[in-house]
């Protein structure tokens, strides 16, 4: 979105002499608002942009990632790997036990996760990438 703001706010400063020329004729809306007052607002539209997109991506960078969202334990594995980072973030330790009982309740599971299981994902997930 903050592309296409700046996109058009370029677009429309190409033209602002023009603008301005027929402005008074044409418009049809807010009496206040000015050709200027449209540069103004678009400009302000884009660093809200930028802005959100900011913060956005901090908030996504929180998130684990997941390869494959059609696999059985997709969502599982999402939940775990989300829970054992904020553990060893809130509390210096994963807590892997914990973040066990916690999805067995989330899920609804009749079998128990295994520790194990867990503490692997999370190894998988902070491996670095081969290439």
């Amino acid at each position: 979105m903050s592309v296409l703001a700046g996109q058009l706010w370029e677009e429309i400063f190409k033209c602002k002499y023009e603008t301005v020329s027929y402005w008074t004729r044409f418009w049809e809306g807010e009496k206040s608002i000015t050709p200027d007052l449209v540069l103004t607002i678009l400009d302000q539209l884009r660093l809200f942009y930028v802005r959100m997109d900011e913060e956005y991506q901090a908030l996504r960078s929180l998130l684990p990632n997941v390869k494959r969202w059609n696999a059985r334990t997709a969502a599982q594995k999402f939940f775990t790997e989300f829970l054992s980072a904020r553990m060893t973030e809130t509390l210096g330790q994963p807590h892997d036990s914990i973040v066990v009982a916690l999805a067995e309740v989330a899920f609804n599971l009749t079998h128990c996760v295994e520790v194990e299981t867990v503490r692997g994902r999370r190894r998988v997930a902070s491996a670095p990438e081969k290439s």
